[in-house]
């Protein structure tokens, strides 16, 4: 059924209107604040990263807003999501508007900081931003969804991880897509877990556990489940 939807989508691109971008200087501006600030991270200068991501979201804004005055206004990271997002705008007989990767970077990269930093509420509001403008990322979805878990919202989190499983598949890059959809059982599992449904719990891990055998979080997660049955 997705495979039919993603071949629609392919179709309907020919008939889109050509996707607008930020400007050159816009964008080799935003892809040297990200870079500067993607060091400080690692560097663990939060507060210093920040400062330096505020004007490239700044920009992403602005250009956002321009871009919705008219149709559409999307960010993809992978090449089959910017397909798929021209095509929703040719669906609708707007012009849609697909930013590059360094739109989604910053906004998620400020999510990032905000959460080291310890302003939680300030992250979920960027990581909402950036699933509106990308809303078939499943990292984008499993990044929102373990936020929501952080701060109790685990209605909000199933719901998140259930995006990311079912838009999974739609990444080109075929191992990140099997990562990803390993990463959603697992956070689906934890979910249920928090409903104290071991069963689905335990379907979820073993599931995730046939794309990433090794993982050691849904090992872990089975034999908590395990010996919580044995008490």
């Amino acid at each position: 059924m997705k495979q039919r939807t993603l071949l629609a989508a392919l179709a309907l691109l020919t008939l889109a209107q050509p996707a607008r971008a930020q400007t050159e200087s816009d964008d080799t501006a935003a892809k040297a604040s990200i870079s500067q600030a993607t060091q400080l991270i690692r560097e663990h200068k939060a507060q210093e990263a920040l400062a330096m991501l505020e004007p490239a979201v700044a920009v992403a804004n602005d250009s956002v807003a321009k871009a919705r005055e008219d149709g559409l206004a999307f960010c993809a990271s992978d090449i089959t999501l910017a397909v798929l997002y021209s095509a929703m705008g040719a669906k609708e007989n707007k012009p849609s508007v697909v930013f590059g990767p360094e739109v989604c970077s910053a906004y998620f990269l400020e999510a990032y900081v905000l959460t080291e930093l310890g302003r939680r509420d300030e992250a979920i509001g960027e990581l909402q931003i950036l699933r509106g403008l990308s809303p078939m990322d499943a990292q984008y979805a499993s990044e929102l969804a373990f936020a929501y878990i952080k701060t109790g919202r685990i209605s909000e989190a199933e719901a998140a991880y259930q995006n990311a499983l079912d838009y999974a598949e739609f990444f080109g890059d075929k191992d990140k897509a099997r990562h990803y959809r390993a990463a959603a059982l697992r956070g689906l599992g934890y979910v249920a877990i928090d409903k104290n449904d071991f069963d689905a719990a335990e379907d979820f891990y073993k599931r995730s556990l046939k794309i990433e055998p090794d993982n050691p979080v849904a090992k872990s997660e089975l034999e908590y489940i395990r010996q919580h049955r044995a008490n």
